[in-house]
């Protein structure tokens, strides 16, 4: 993205001009603009580095997870936001099963995710991903990848090679 705001501005700039101009990125720079709100939690005590796995992003949550279901699939849940939280409740039917009303329940402390997560780990496993999938916009299927089912490959025989062909979209 960096390189290509930094090519529209150099067009520009030598279309008024008539100078040359270089532009001068690299992917690192781009990681790094991705990694900016990384840099912002850090900055608030909210990202640890050395936490992994207990953080908002990366399954530290209950609510920003994946989980297994009855047919050994996945299922990812996104229910950052207090609606989509309800929702998500709502369409598991696991409203009686946590310490609060639904009303009173802060999903973002962390004290309510010990008893918060084996609720929705069984919920979630009593049920096959077919149940799952187009029941609410929080719960996203978890598609098995291989690279068989994006043609990427060479068979020949018993063989399988990488394929050596580009692939446009």
């Amino acid at each position: 993205m960096l390189l290509v705001v930094g090519v529209f501005g150099a067009l520009t700039s030598a279309r008024i001009t008539c100078i040359d101009t270089v532009v001068d990125t690299a992917m690192i720079d781009g990681a790094n603009h991705l990694y900016s709100m990384m840099h912002g939690f850090s900055e608030m005590g909210m990202w640890r580095h050395d936490a992994r796995g207990r953080k908002l992003l990366d399954s530290g949550t209950p609510f920003y997870d994946v989980y297994p279901t009855a047919d050994d699939r996945y299922v990812s849940v996104a229910c950052i936001e207090p609606t989509f939280f309800a929702d998500f409740l709502g369409t598991l039917g696991i409203e009686d099963q946590l310490p609060a009303p639904l009303s009173e329940i802060d999903h973002w402390q962390p004290r309510h995710w010990s008893i918060m997560r084996p609720v929705f780990a069984e919920a979630l496993a009593s049920r096959t991903l077919a149940e799952l999938e187009d029941r609410s916009p929080q719960l996203t299927p978890r598609p098995l990848l291989h690279r068989r089912s994006r043609n990427r490959s060479a068979h020949t025989g018993a063989e399988v090679r990488p394929g050596n062909r580009a692939h446009l979209c």
